[in-house]
């Protein structure tokens, strides 16, 4: 279906990946300005989310061969396989190659995959690696060619479920997505990107009489869910959405019409992988000593430290073989004597607490033990799966949230 233009709109000039306007929300519109130019970008950071979206598309493949859940060894060569083909030959994204990965970022990879798939096996049936077009009007077009083509997605995993008690039943279109960031939230639910995923998720296997939209965070192994329902307005809320992606798409076609794409230097330089390349950014460091209110000095030191953090990266890479020398001392890794416990170091300390006439809970007092420490206990009493939920009550009890004062660059919520 064509895109229809109303009189006085700028002419369509992109189509935007989703993954491109969630670059434009997470970090700002030069980010994308210096996309399109085809900047190149430090890729490594990511590399090992890449890994393990890798591994978890190949275990479902395989999953879906053999109709039925894997074995845990039929996982590890599975996994292994798609290792072999990253270390070997890359993976391509959007029918462009990439250069092979290193064993390190592949390993680390697989070993989050891994330990998702531990407690959360993967069952048959489900769709992944999905690439879905979207129209000008929100309709299912070709990925790659489609006419009118506006918007492309890619969904994790794809699956309709029937679910039915004694008194109903319903069809649930489940859409997930992975996602292997440490700081994945429950935030991650309301975004662009997710909205984009929903509407395309809806327009091609929908309807069903549930939405149920979900966010994996690998490293702390939670899902966090959204269910929709239909009977309480579903279409209407998608055809809503559908309304602010295609308004953002308009709004970025006036900026490219207009001449390059505003730069807004802040908080968003953190997650950008092109702040090394931003001539704004540079601007900001070269100016550093001419700021003169909290404010310039703020996103002075917002834009700073995304260069120090990227040009971290680089040199851990660049200093595997040895330090770098500069002027005074050197940049790299160092050996550095880091004082430890002793294998028997509890039994002793616990000889020595008992003789001097401690009890048991004087001593786990005197150990300071942390929030930290209780995870792991508990991770230790209740390893199966099947005792998550005795697991995080144990957690719920014995732990509580107190509210402390951090300095940091933190999103406008949190102020």
């Amino acid at each position: 279906m064509p895109v229809h233009r109303a009189a006085g709109e700028p002419p369509v000039i992109g189509v935007y990946h989703a993954t491109a306007i969630s670059l434009v929300s997470r970090c700002c519109p030069f980010a994308l300005e210096l996309q399109e130019r085809g900047v190149p970008a430090d890729r490594s950071v990511y590399q090992v989310g890449i890994a393990a979206h890798a591994i978890l598309e190949g275990v479902s493949l395989c999953t879906n061969e053999c109709n039925r859940e894997l074995t845990p060894e039929e996982v590890n060569v599975a996994a292994l396989g798609v290792c072999e083909r990253l270390m070997s030959v890359g993976r391509s994204y959007d029918g462009k190659g990439e250069p092979p990965m290193s064993p390190e970022s592949v390993f680390a990879g697989q070993e989050v995959a891994l330990a998702w798939l531990m407690w959360n096996p993967i069952q048959p049936g489900g769709k992944v690696e999905l690439g879905l077009g979207l129209d000008g009007q929100g309709q299912p077009c070709d990925y790659w060619k489609g006419e009118g083509l506006k918007v492309r997605t890619i969904l994790d995993e794809v699956r309709i479920i029937r679910e039915s008690d004694e008194e109903s039943s319903r069809t649930v279109l489940a859409v997930r997505d992975y996602k292997s960031a440490w700081s994945t939230s429950d935030e991650e639910l309301d975004t662009l990107q997710r909205r984009i995923q929903a509407v395309a998720a809806w327009r091609y296997f929908g309807p069903a009489d549930v939405l149920r939209l979900e966010v994996v965070n690998l490293r702390l192994g939670k899902v966090y869910t959204r269910e929709l329902f239909r009977e309480d307005g579903l279409d209407e809320q998608i055809d809503a959405w559908w309304a602010h992606v295609a308004a953002t798409c308009r709004a970025l076609d006036a900026q490219k019409a207009l001449g390059p794409r505003p730069a807004a230097p802040g908080r968003g330089c953190l997650s950008c992988r092109y702040v090394g390349a931003c001539e704004h950014a540079s601007d900001f460091m070269e100016r550093a000593g001419m700021h003169r209110t909290p404010e310039t000095r703020a996103t002075a030191y917002c834009v700073a430290s995304a260069v120090r953090d990227e040009l971290a990266e680089q040199l851990r890479r660049d200093t595997e073989e040895g330090p770098v020398k500069v002027a005074g001392g050197i940049v790299g890794t160092v050996a550095k004597e880091v004082t430890r416990l002793s294998p028997d170091a509890y039994a002793r300390l616990w000889e020595v607490w008992e003789e001097s006439g401690g009890d048991e809970l004087g001593f786990a007092k005197a150990l300071k033990l942390t929030a930290s420490n209780a995870k792991e206990l508990a991770k230790t009493l209740y390893f199966d799966r099947s005792a998550k939920a005795d697991r995080e009550a144990l957690l719920a009890e014995v732990t509580v949230t107190e509210s402390e004062r951090r300095f940091g660059i933190w999103p406008e919520e949190k102020a």
